[in-house]
This record gives structure tokens, C-alpha cells and sequence, in this order.
């Protein structure tokens, strides 16, 4: 019955989960490992139920998903654990509230203090409920067993444990941690160190389409370290051949695309993003990252090598030779990331920066993806869209915003 319910609640409130192998089998895998080790450990008296650092379970599951997904697989596991305990009134009651109170304040594993402080806060909960527990029942202080608070705060400590086995999970289950984010963030990274020394201008601008990702991302709701991530890896495949010097933003003196033709000038632009997914594997980045590679430029086109193509050939059919291979963007993370690489791009070109033109830029590159469907796949709300056009804008003039001209 305990699984019909998780099956029923990921299917109808959660379902980029439920049909996500790797996150199905987590969660089930997490669940039934815990159901057995208590009912063997309780058979044959291992060790005393208490120190069983049963939190470890609430932790790992915030780590990968959502608050409410975490409380309902808390509540419904807890149920199923204190049928099978001797105390189940009283198990069920200590790792409900200690729970409730680690989910709703503990934010997603980004520093080595959180698992520290997380272990003292569920300590001190779990003494306060055991002891409140012992004076309802018997009035008396100094019937309170202390063995067992001895035995919470092992149990507390045990929860240190979380550090190294969510890094055994993600590498088990291919997911990818808020720990993780933040070191492949890290611009001395091996990549992105070479990113920096041979395409500098490639790599000035993927921090910049990084801070704007994160920040629009951070403000209507998602993971800004998956946007940050992703943006900061998302042009590396302009490090293949032929070279970062046939992108603008790498070149110092003359443009390489002058002497050649217009189908070869898109064969090398659109190729950095194949380019640079065979780059994101040699150098084993997770596919989760590889998705923003793929997806930055979705199913859009070489624009300005297809005008020009066109306009010296209106009569053939190009399409294909001057478009992307895709895919569009899966989520509210790799969209944004597609918004803000255009747009940043694009305002290095305006000849003049002020509300009027920064707006406009803005509004033509958005309502453009838009009319081309290139958001269809992800949840982004107009709502949402609205709300990252107007941060770009303000933004953009923060960027560019006029500077006092000094004196010689």
C-alpha cells in the first residue's frame, strides 16, 4: 500500500521523475534498502534501532529533489519503518519532526559546515522530543534514559556520512549534485583553464551569459548552479578545429570567414556545438552539462550566413545545411541559458547603449525563439519570460551603463 502511494504521487505530482529511470530507481532502491536493514537489524539485534542514522535517507533525497517530493517519501518511509519497530508510536513521532524540521530548513548540500550544523541541529530536535516524550508519560526527570541520548547523538554523527554518499550516488545513478556544480563551476577546472588561455574572448563571454543565466534562473524559481554550470560550458566546442579565431569574439586581427564561402562559414559555426559535446565527453563531464552544449543553440539557424546565402541563391532549399542539429531546450535552465547567450552576443554589436535599444534587442532575440518554438519542450511560463526579459534589460544597462570621461 506504502508504494502504491509513492507510485501515485510521483505519477500525478512528479512526473519528470517518474518516467526518469535513474531517479525511479533511486528512490526505490533507497526505500526498500532501508525497510530491509531495519526489519534484519530488529530480527537479529545488530544494534539498537536508535543509532540507526535513519535522516540520512531525508538528506540524500533533498539533495537530488524538491522539498515536497522529499516530505511525502519522508512521511510514507517513516510509516512503513515504525510498523515494524517496537516503539512505533514513538519512533514514528522522532523521525516525522526531526525530519519536518531538517527538509523545511536545510538547503541543498553545497558546503562541508551544512552537514556539521545539520548533525547538531538533528541532535538537539531529537533530545528535546525524547525528553518532552519521557515527562509525558512519566512526570519524572530522573526516569529519562540517557543511554539513549548517547545513542542519538551517535546517531547525529553518523549523519556526517551524507558528504561521501552522495558522491556514491551521483556516480551510481548518473545524477548530479549541487556539490558537484559548484567544483565544475570552478574556472580553474582543467577546461575552462584552457578555455581562458585560447579563447579568451570566448571565455569572457561565457562568464557573462553565466552571471545573467544565474541570476534569471535564481529568480524565477530552478537550480542556479545547474544554469551557472551550463553556461560556463556551453561554447567550449569553439576550441576544436579549426580554431577559436573563426568566432568575433576571438578575433584581433581579420576575419578568417572573408575567404570563404558562405555554406563553409555555417559548417564551422554550427560545428562547435558537435565539437564541443565530443570535448564535454573527453574530458567526462556530466550529461547533464553536455545537455546545455547540445541545446544552447537548439533548433535555430546561422542566421546572417543564411541571409547572405539566400540572398545570393532565393531560389534553393538550404535550410538543413545552415541549421543546428538541436535538440531545443528541456528545461527552464537550458532555455534561459539559450536566452541569455543570444542576447549577450548580440549586444556587443549595438552601436549605442541606452533603455530604448537594449529593450528592443531584448524583446526581438526572446520573441524570436519564441515564434520558433524553441521553448515548447520546457515549462517556462510567459509569466517566466516576461520576468527574464525585464532582469536582461536591467541587467544589460548595468553592463553598459556610461562611465565619467576623464580628463587627459
Amino acid at each position: 500500500m506504502i508504494f502504491s502511494l509513492i507510485y501515485m504521487f510521483l505519477r500525478t505530482f512528479r512526473k519528470e521523475i517518474f518516467y526518469q529511470t535513474k531517479y525511479s530507481a533511486l528512490i526505490l532502491s533507497l526505500i526498500t534498502f532501508i525497510i530491509v536493514a531495519m526489519s534484519i537489524n530488529i530480527r537479529y539485534g545488530f544494534v539498537n534501532s536508535w543509532i540507526i542514522p535513519f535522516l540520512l535517507f531525508a538528506i540524500i533525497i533533498k539533495t537530488f529533489f524538491d522539498t515536497r517530493t522529499g516530505m511525502f517519501l519522508h512521511i510514507t518511509t517513516c510509516v512503513a519503518v515504525s510498523i515494524i519497530m517496537d516503539n512505533p508510536f514513538e519512533y514514528f513521532i522522532m523521525q516525522f519532526i526531526t525530519g519536518y524540521f531538517l527538509l523545511m530548513s536545510y538547503e541543498k548540500l553545497n558546503r562541508r559546515s551544512q552537514t556539521f550544523l545539520t548533525s547538531v541541529i538533528c541532535f538537539a530536535i531529537y533530545c528535546l522530543i525524547y525528553i518532552s516524550y519521557q515527562l509525558f508519560h512519566t512526570g519524572i526527570i530522573d526516569e529519562i534514559n540517557w543511554k539513549t541520548i548517547a545513542l542519538l547523538a551517535m546517531n547525529s554523527i553518523l549523519l556526517l556520512v551524507s558528504y561521501p554518499l552522495i558522491y556514491l550516488f551521483e556516480k551510481t545513478f548518473g545524477l548530479l549534485s549541487d556539490v558537484t556544480l559548484i567544483e565544475l563551476a570552478d574556472s580553474n577546472r582543467p577546461l575552462l583553464r584552457r578555455l581562458a588561455e585560447e579563447a579568451p574572448g570566448t571565455f569572457q563571454h561565457c562568464m557573462q551569459v553565466a552571471n545573467l543565466a544565474e541570476a534569471a534562473i535564481f529568480k524565477i524559481g530552478g537550480n542556479p548552479h545547474l544554469a551557472r554550470t551550463g553556461a560556463l560550458y556551453h561554447d567550449i566546442g569553439k576550441l576544436g578545429n579549426p580554431g577559436p579565431q573563426y568566432f568575433t569574439e576571438n578575433q584581433v586581427s581579420g576575419n578568417p570567414h572573408d575567404k570563404l564561402d558562405y555554406l563553409k562559414s555555417a559548417e564551422i559555426i554550427i560545428g562547435h556545438v558537435i565539437k564541443g559535446v565530443e570535448l564535454a565527453k573527453k574530458y567526462q563531464l556530466p550529461s547533464q552539462i553536455i545537455d546545455f552544449i547540445k541545446t544552447h543553440h537548439g533548433t535555430s539557424k546561422a542566421g546572417y550566413f543564411y541571409a547572405m546565402y539566400k540572398k545570393e541563391h532565393p531560389e534553393e532549399n538550404v535550410d538543413d545545411k545552415f541549421t543546428y542539429p538541436g535538440p531545443r531546450p528541456i528545461n527552464k535552465e537550458s532555455a534561459i541559458v539559450m536566452m541569455a547567450d543570444s542576447i549577450e552576443a548580440a549586444s556587443r554589436s549595438l552601436k549605442k547603449y541606452d533603455t530604448d535599444t537594449i529593450g528592443t534587442l531584448v524583446e526581438n532575440i526572446v520573441n524570436n525563439q519564441i515564434n520558433n518554438k524553441q521553448f515548447d519542450n520546457t515549462n517556462l511560463t510567459f509569466k517566466d519570460i516576461d520576468t527574464v526579459k525585464e532582469l536582461f534589460k536591467e541587467k544589460l544597462k548595468n553592463i553598459y551603463h556610461a562611465r565619467i570621461e576623464y580628463p587627459k
